[in-house]
């Protein structure tokens, strides 16, 4: 098949697979990112995207990308979920060349990029509308790599420019993406390179990746400062922190290889802390070290494979919770990584005589396409995101109070109450975790008693909310709300329902 074609037959898979995510409307970080930001309506603000220390500008990629799209089509949902797509098809032909360039085999860069586009664990960078720094950072990451490959094969300055130029853009787009002069290194190996010809180019890159990470570190994130001395987001010492962080790093394998448990929040408690005489932990560390020794066995039986395992390990070490981070598991933040696994499933699929891979092929597509299908419906609006994450996580703390907000947003009272007194049933005031969402919980809370007219609940929440946080200046406000509403309303003392 011609390329041309084939990138044709790409991009209608692909359209295919996330027509549906079209009608998805803003979510999350969209709200302030997207809908309610100002500095992306005018170019004139360009530079704070790069200047600004806060989170909601650390990604200056991405906010480029939004810019482009709010010049040209406004703030329609619709042009932001069609551009996601459209940087998702840009990522996949790249995912195709870059495999086609280190192998050299058509047959296996088909297998693998048709398994890395219909791979379920990319619905989040896909369907939401914020998810697609990740979809950038790896489109920029991949034309990195591919620059890299083309240097070492033309030793062209061009490309070695063009390799530190796309690796810049992969960090501001997302800081993950800081590990990429390592799939270098990796990739030189693979390919047989003295490395020490190309010091120069590996050394800057290291250099670039070293001060990005540490400006991420201590001036923009603060994770060092916040989370890792502070408030740990397990317990206080590594006899938890460590064997956990093992444990998440398994389950990220295993969510690489078997995508269908996919859930929109792993934050606290949907993942369980264990110690290291956990079996639990024991199962974990062998899963690493099988896809350690993967890499020595398969190097030169079937260098695809030990390839891929390679890719994992290597992409798993900045989202792997070594260094703790509030975002226990980011289904986004591991669509790069999954790219080592859809590498090893085509280097098992060219083994087989062809009936069989083709069959199994079409198994795997069809499986991994009806259920990317469905999870896009997930992604769609508030009610129906956190709806899924309840059932899938439903000890995630963060997962119940997002639900309860969704449901007061939809007038459904009782049900909102529920929602958020189970929040706060499994993340109290008193349990400080990080993220903590319990102080909100309770000023929501006591906005739905307040709906409901049950004053004395509210009031008696929103001290509860001000005990926690003497500074929150929404629950104080609500509360002398709540206080007139009870005057005006007329009611006696003892008609008050009593508090919980």
């Amino acid at each position: 098949m011609r390329t041309s074609r084939l990138i044709l037959f790409f991009l209608f898979f692909i359209f295919v697979l996330y027509g549906n995510s079209l009608s998805g409307t803003f979510l999350i970080d969209d709200t302030f990112l997207v809908r309610d930001n100002p500095f992306i309506e005018n170019f004139s603000n360009f530079t704070s995207y790069f200047t600004s220390g806060t989170e909601t500008f650390g990604r200056p990629v991405r906010l480029l990308s939004f810019y482009l799209d709010t010049a040209l089509f406004g703030k329609s949902t619709i042009w932001y979920h069609i551009s996601n797509i459209l940087y998702y098809s840009v990522f996949c032909i790249l995912a195709y060349f870059f495999c086609q360039l280190l192998f050299e085999n058509k047959y296996l860069s088909l297998l693998v990029t048709l398994i890395f586009i219909a791979h379920p664990l990319h619905t989040e960078g896909v369907a939401y509308i914020s998810g697609r720094k990740d979809i950038l950072g790896g489109l920029f990451g991949f034309a990195s790599l591919i620059c890299f490959m083309e240097y070492l094969k033309n030793r062209k300055r061009t490309y070695s420019l063009l390799a530190f130029l796309f690796f810049l853009l992969a960090i501001n787009a997302k800081e993950t993406y800081a590990i990429l002069p390592v799939l270098f290194l990796t990739i030189g190996y693979y390919q047989g390179e003295e490395l020490k010809k190309h010091k120069a180019l590996l050394g800057g890159l290291a250099v670039a990746a070293l001060l990005f990470v540490l400006y991420v570190i201590f001036f923009r994130n603060r994770i060092f400062f916040d989370y890792l001395h502070i408030i740990p987001v397990y317990g206080n010492n590594q006899g938890v922190n460590f064997p956990t962080a093992i444990k998440i790093s398994a389950y990220i394998f295993y969510l690489a290889f078997f995508p269908f448990s996919l859930s929109p929040d792993y934050t606290y408690n949907a993942v369980k802390r264990i110690n290291f005489s956990d079996p639990h932990f024991f199962i974990s560390a062998l899963i690493l070290v099988v896809a350690a020794y993967a890499v020595y066995f398969f190097h030169y039986r079937k260098k695809e494979i030990s390839f891929g395992f390679l890719w994992m390990l290597i992409c798993l070490l900045p989202v792997s919770q070594l260094v703790p981070y509030p975002e226990i598991i980011s289904e986004r933040s591991i669509i790069f990584l999954s790219f080592g696994a859809c590498l090893i499933v085509g280097g098992v699929l060219i083994m087989l005589s062809k009936k069989y891979a083709v069959g199994l092929l079409c198994a795997i597509l069809l499986i991994f396409s009806l259920t990317t299908i469905k999870q896009n419906r997930v992604w769609h609006d508030g009610f129906s995101l956190w709806s899924a994450a309840v059932k899938q996580q439903p000890d995630c703390a963060r997962a119940h109070y997002n639900l309860g907000c969704a449901l007061e947003e939809r007038h459904q009272l009782d049900a909102a109450e529920q929602e958020l007194l189970s929040s706060l049933a499994i993340n109290p005031p008193e349990l400080v975790t990080v993220p903590d969402y319990s102080c909100d919980a309770l000023v929501n809370l006591g906005n739905v008693y307040a709906l409901l007219k049950k004053f004395h609940q509210a009031k008696t929440t929103y001290q509860k909310a001000l005990l926690c946080d003497p500074n929150n200046e929404l629950a104080r406000k609500n509360f002398k709300i709540v206080q007139l509403m009870e005057k005006t309303s007329g009611e006696k003392k003892s008609d008050l329902i009593t508090p919980p």
